[in-house]
């Protein structure tokens, strides 16, 4: 019995090693935007600048989509394609991205669609230009971050992200100092930025390249790339809508302009703390793909909660929560007693964020991808209705806002495992990888 926990100890302890370097990754990237912002904010055309910059950025996060979900892609199709398809496949996804990005900004369209003052239409057209190159860079770099996770390699990308960052902040300034247009000096910075990390992960890619498994030993679901590819992205583009949802129903609220103000501070914290478990669900799905047990991924969750829920009781109890609010995003202290009890709410969301990971990481593994377009839905569903309902009830708008998070989030916890649960009893659910099922 010992040397059984013990050993569970060290699977879960490995797997987590093979996360941590993501999570990281995702950390400091989190902070790449606001550093970039804070320099351009600076230029000789900051808040024209930084408008434009930051109205670019909401189009370049839903045309990046696609590249985005390129990780999974990778780690549930390498057994079946190998990486030289795989390789051709993301390069593809990448020009159509780039390709995208230059021709919004040529049109008239974008700029009607956003509704944005007639003095931003220039500077958003030379911002979006300036992100020409990003979507390939983050095609490549998915890609390389999927192939990395399927031969547990993923120290490394904590090493390039730190590369990244030194070099867009280097980027940064020296386009602002060599006086190029201030809408095109962030744009420019996160490409570079991006493209040095390609650099630096592509050498180490190189030597962990892997060629198709034999037939029996292909993961169901695998067989069609781009149908998988298309499930995956439309999940990651489906993810994004949140923001925007949340702030529709505050600005329906009967005290929209106040709460304007503190939500978007709020969900940047639920962001920062929610970000580095994106790839959770990756590695998961790759333990557990490449013959691992359930049991391990769900053992690495369960510490991951639990270290969340002690953050957020940390956070919330001590003065950081009171720094965060006023010191570093300048909140009047009228302001910060308003938001407080949200925070409290909020606080809820990390621990419930990597139960999904882990969720997520079993509907990953199964081959069953149309159940995560299913699920997202399922979440903005249950926030749209679940936030409607509050605001019906006269609610305040960040009360609202706050519990339409954690329904939505909840819901698609509870929808999915259904899911997962239903399939395992009719046996059309696998519950252990092919590889494991014949060690067994």
């Amino acid at each position: 019995m010992v040397t059984r926990d013990s050993s569970s100890r060290t699977a879960i302890w490995s797997l987590g090693r093979k996360w941590i370097p993501t999570a990281l990754g995702s950390s400091l990237l989190a902070w790449e935007i606001p550093v970039v912002v804070a320099i351009v904010a600076r230029t000789s055309d900051g808040p024209t600048a930084v408008a434009a910059f930051g109205a670019g950025l909401s189009v370049l996060v839903v045309v990046n989509a696609p590249a985005l979900a390129l990780a999974p892609l990778v780690v549930l199709t390498m057994s079946k394609h190998g990486s030289r398809t795989l390789w051709k496949y993301a390069f593809a996804v990448g020009l159509f991205g780039t390709a995208l990005i230059v021709l919004l900004a040529l049109t008239p369209l974008t700029t009607n669609a956003l509704g944005i003052p007639t003095e931003l239409h220039g500077p958003l057209s030379i911002c979006l230009l300036s992100f020409g190159l990003a979507p390939l860079a983050v095609a490549l770099r998915r890609c390389q971050h999927g192939h990395l996770i399927s031969s547990g390699r993923t120290s490394v990308i904590a090493h390039a992200t730190i590369l990244r960052m030194l070099g867009t902040v280097a980027a940064v300034v020296a386009l602002w100092q060599a006086g190029l247009p201030s809408a095109a000096v962030g744009g420019l910075a996160l490409t570079v930025g991006a493209w040095i990390e390609v650099t630096r992960l592509g050498w180490t890619v190189r030597r962990s390249a892997t060629s198709p498994r034999p037939e029996s030993e292909v993961w169901p679901g695998s067989e069609n790339l781009f149908a998988t590819h298309l499930r995956l992205s439309s999940t990651v583009a489906l993810n994004m809508l949140p923001a925007l949802a949340t702030t529709v129903l505050i600005a329906r609220a009967v005290d929209a302009e106040t709460a304007l103000i503190i939500w978007p501070v709020l969900y940047a914290l639920v962001s920062l703390i929610t970000v580095p478990l994106s790839d959770l669900e990756v590695v998961g799905s790759s333990h557990l793909t490449s013959g691992g047990d359930s049991t391990t991924v769900f053992g690495l969750t369960v510490m991951i909660a639990a270290s969340l829920v002690i953050l957020g009781a940390v956070t919330v109890a001590s003065p950081v929560i009171h720094f965060y609010l006023t010191v570093a995003n300048g909140l009047s202290q009228q302001l910060t007693e308003t938001a407080y009890p949200w925070v409290v709410v909020l606080a809820a969301i990390p621990p419930l964020w990597a139960v999904r990971g882990y969720v997520r990481s079993l509907v990953l593994a199964s081959g069953w991808t149309k159940f995560l377009v299913y699920s997202a839905s399922m979440h903005i569903g249950g926030m749209t209705v679940s936030g409607c309902v509050l605001l019906t009830a006269g609610l305040p708008g960040l009360a609202s806002a706050a519990f339409a998070m954690l329904t939505a989030i909840v819901a698609e916890i509870a929808f999915m495992y259904y899911l997962v649960v239903r399939r395992q009893r009719r046996d059309l659910f696998p519950r252990t990888h092919p590889a494991q099922q014949e060690r067994l």
